[in-house]
């Protein structure tokens, strides 16, 4: 999957790249030794699982993550917290097997209601909700994670969800309704009815997962 373009100090572009495997597995450890805000110790583990924008994980709140057919979800939509980049990033997601054995979903029962992720309230310049967390992610994957390639960022977590769904052969509506991905395909435009959240929970996890560290570790 091809990245978005962003600009160095030249003005040239670059592209935005999908993590590897390896660095994959490597910002997953990472992740489990933050100890400051709960973003820093999640944002990580649910980009690469759910493919989200850092804005919308920064916007969830304990009552998004819900049960839908019996399976765990995050619920993606705006609030006034929240602000989403279009229409088609409002979606369901179902939560894949991976995160519920990181124990996401008991440390969410456990936080009180309202944001999961409270953040420093931004600057009036910049209202978005992630405006700290980008930058402390960006330290976290430079300089502990050692990931010093400018075109990784917290965004490659997103690009590595698509290009491993790519991979497992999902079709074009799942990959976009997974990511929120608005389609310009006149095809596509009509087919955009909700998939089942059990098959895009067994969509998801046809994925490659052997990078995650000690997935099935104690079952």
């Amino acid at each position: 999957m091809a990245g978005r373009s962003i600009r160095n100090s030249s003005g040239t572009s670059r592209k935005r790249r999908p993590f590897t495997l390896e660095e994959a597995a490597t910002l997953i450890r990472i992740s489990r030794h933050q100890q400051g805000r709960p973003l820093d110790r999640w944002a990580l583990p649910l980009g690469l699982a759910l493919g989200c924008r850092l804005e919308e994980l920064a916007g969830i709140r304990k009552e998004d993550i819900a049960l839908v057919d019996g399976i765990p979800v995050v619920n993606i939509h705006p609030s006034e917290e929240r602000r989403l980049k279009n229409d088609s990033s409002c979606r369901v997601i179902p939560i894949p097997q991976a995160l519920q054995l990181e124990s996401f979903l008991d440390w969410v029962e456990g936080q009180s209601d309202g944001l999961l992720f409270p953040e420093p309230t931004p600057p009036a310049a910049d209202p978005r909700l992630s405006h700290y967390a980008s930058v402390r992610l960006g330290k976290l994957i430079r300089k502990q994670a050692l990931i010093t390639d400018p075109t990784a960022v917290f965004h490659s977590a997103r690009h590595f969800t698509a290009q491993q769904l790519v991979d497992a052969g999902c079709e074009q509506r799942m990959i976009e309704q997974v990511l929120g991905h608005g389609s310009k395909s006149m095809t596509a435009r009509y087919s955009r009815a909700g998939i089942p959240i059990p098959q895009m929970l067994t969509a998801m996890e046809q994925r490659d997962w052997s990078w995650w560290p000690d997935l099935h570790a104690g079952c």
